[in-house]
């Protein structure tokens, strides 16, 4: 009766994969961090492996960074925000200036978003195209029975992928709906991002503060 209570082989091994997969994005029982200036920076572990970056934007729990926008340009931790910032802030309305990236193991590859927006534009009704200004297209796109979507391609910029970096804004009122995108920036680490469509014309700009935190990380 004991040798039947005992899990099977096949069990055993599926319980390990499960845990190393849980493990790939958070620190487990018997992981070792890497040295660092503790006063200064904070490890975070992406797929397996350990990133050290500044405590100004990494907590060294997880994978979630970002910074604030204001007035078509970023707002970091160590700065201090303009009086009219902190009030909304203050008021409970952070998400309304928060540009949250979330980083961790890519799962699956899955096509790009510039890649999704050729997909778009072929299975739904294009209502609108614009270059708003040298560096930046518009796409309004609708697919039957779903909320119209704002798309937003940052033209002279590269993805690490090699595509350009695209925003996909679902809805009409930039108050209430979110712009949302993602794309691989290390081998098997994945970056999605998500803020307030009414920051949507500010793409370019925003995927490149993006960039710049994401590569003030480096491999421990």
């Amino acid at each position: 009766m004991v040798a039947a209570c005992k899990p099977s082989e096949q069990q055993v091994a599926q319980d390990v994969e499960r845990k190393r997969i849980e493990c790939l994005d958070k620190v487990c029982e018997g992981d070792v961090k890497p040295s660092l200036d503790g006063s200064k920076e904070s490890a975070i572990k992406l797929n397996g492996r350990w990133y050290i970056g500044p405590k100004e934007y990494f907590n060294g729990y997880d994978g979630r960074t970002g910074f604030e926008w204001w007035e078509h340009k970023p707002i970091s931790a160590s700065m201090t925000r303009p009086q009219a910032l902190q009030a909304l802030v203050v008021d409970g309305k952070g998400y309304d200036v928060a540009i949250e990236i979330f980083l961790g193991t890519a799962k699956e590859p899955s096509p790009s978003m510039y890649r999704q927006l050729q997909e778009a534009r072929r299975t739904a009704s294009v209502l609108e195209t614009k270059t708003l200004r040298p560096g930046l297209e518009m796409w309004r796109t609708q697919e039957k029975d779903r909320l119209p979507e704002t798309w937003y391609v940052a033209t002279n910029l590269r993805e690490p992928g090699g595509d350009a970096p695209t925003l996909a804004c679902r809805g009409s009122d930039p108050t209430q709906y979110r712009c949302t995108t993602g794309f691989i920036w290390r081998p098997g680490v994945g970056a999605n991002l998500r803020f307030r469509a009414t920051h949507g014309t500010d793409w370019p700009e925003i995927y490149l503060e993006t960039d710049r935190v994401l590569n003030l990380l480096r491999k421990a």
